[in-house]
């Protein structure tokens, strides 16, 4: 299937793309009007395009008609489908359009994820913060890719 007739067949289309190929790819994902579209890219060694203060603000520029959420960012995209890591649920922080987050916090917890709605497109930052960290854990630090963030409460 191509890009564009998954989209048009989704009411949530989820990018996993490198920051480099967003462009591109929002454009040939068609009509996104009405659609929920989870950003779950990071900027890795390449500032934010369009000097915009994050990437969830990039990709909602590209994609005006769709209710654009920033989630699914802080950890190896091979954890996407199970939000447990050894039995244990995955901290998976939300933000962005009002209008989708409602849909991408279920869709996360359905999967397991132990999930934090930081609220509307002000919270992005701080969902974009954790990725920040994880990747030099997973490869400066020499930890792999096998492994999330998790809470702690009494």
């Amino acid at each position: 299937r191509d890009p564009a007739a998954a989209a048009a067949a989704a009411d949530v289309v989820v990018l996993t793309v490198p920051v480099v190929a967003l462009a591109e790819t929002v454009a040939g994902l068609g009509d996104l009007d009405g659609k929920v579209l989870v950003d779950a890219t990071n900027a890795v060694g390449v500032p934010v395009p369009g000097g915009h203060p994050t990437v969830g603000a990039h990709v909602a520029g590209l994609a005006p008609p769709a209710s654009v959420v920033k989630a699914f960012n802080p950890l190896g995209a091979e954890h996407l489908a199970d939000g447990t890591i050894a039995g244990r649920a995955v901290f998976l922080p939300v933000a962005g359009d009002d209008r989708g987050r409602p849909a991408v916090v279920a869709l996360a917890e359905s999967v397991g994820f132990e999930v934090a709605d930081l609220g509307g497109p002000e919270a992005v930052e701080l969902v974009e913060a954790p990725a920040r960290l994880w990747i030099p854990l997973a490869f400066r630090c020499g930890w792999g890719r096998d492994f999330g963030f998790g809470v702690l409460r009494p």
